[in-house]
């Protein structure tokens, strides 16, 4: 029997190369597309827990990251890179908040099952789903500043600026995955309401609003939009303290030219040409 392996690598390959991905070097299902030298897209699948007797179960996920990023690993499993990747539920449910206006149900998507006679036409029906929901949203992504909008949208929980520490925030367990200075390679001037207004919570909240008009849901709005506007303004100031303080900013700035040195290095052993 064909594994769900093989047969993922064969069936998203197809699609995915003529669209520029390349299947990474190494055990791990990763294909990868590089937009110029600075933007990954990133497909891949992980397994996940049975359901039912007798199939087995997957789900597809990608992301977007730069070399800017302190660590980039696809030396590990997709498993453990999930952090800062999306399903394609997790794609949809942001793209379409309310329940009521999805075509597809959580079960449509959380997983795709399968069993020996099935597994060939699973993975080319995820592939369907992934081009329909997954594509579209990761080539979008065509720049720095396109790259930064989509992470406010689909990851702003990475996108944490560091202002005071010396180390740019190494200490913290999860900085391999943080791009939060991207806001200063971009120069970023912009509003960061448009950070929180992209989260679930908020487009939950106003889309039951828009719809409904209940006066429960302007209540919840005007409390998040309040929370929310007084961490816009702290994110602003974070971010302040660094563009308009020369010193600050030359020491981002090398720190991120650091990383891109050393990312590409890594994309390279990947078998990625740059």
């Amino acid at each position: 029997m064909a594994t769900l392996k093989t047969v993922f690598k064969e069936v998203f390959g197809e699609a995915l190369e003529p669209l520029g991905f390349v299947k990474i070097k190494g055990r791990h299902p990763y294909f990868v597309r590089l937009i110029g030298d600075e933007i990954l897209h990133v497909v891949t699948y992980t397994t996940r827990p049975t359901r039912d007797e007798g199939y087995k179960e997957f789900a597809v996920y990608g992301g977007v990251a730069t070399v800017y990023r302190q660590h980039i690993n696809l030396d590990i499993s997709p498993c453990n890179n999930t952090n800062w990747f999306k399903s394609n539920l997790g794609f949809y449910k942001k793209e379409t908040p309310l329940i009521s206006d999805r075509k597809y149900s959580f079960d449509d998507l959380y997983t795709f099952s399968y069993n020996e006679e099935t597994l060939i036409e699973s993975v080319k029906h995820s592939l369907r789903m992934t081009e329909e929901i997954m594509l579209p949203i990761l080539s979008e992504v065509t720049d720095l500043d396109l790259c930064l909008k989509h992470l406010r949208k689909y990851g702003g929980g990475w996108l944490i600026i560091y202002d005071d520490d010396e180390d740019f925030g190494d200490n913290n367990v999860h900085n391999p995955y943080i791009e939060g200075l991207l806001y200063v390679k971009t120069n970023y001037r912009g509003d960061f309401m448009e950070n929180v207004m992209n989260q679930e919570e908020y487009e939950t909240i106003d889309a039951q609003l828009v719809k409904h008009g209940k006066r429960g849901h302007q209540y919840k709005y005007d409390k998040y939009y309040e929370r929310a506007q007084k961490g816009a303004l702290h994110e602003r100031a974070r971010l302040d303290k660094i563009l308009d303080n020369p010193d600050k900013y030359t020491k981002v700035i090398a720190e991120l030219e650091r990383r891109k040195t050393e990312n590409i290095e890594r994309l390279k052993s990947y078998g990625l040409k740059i």
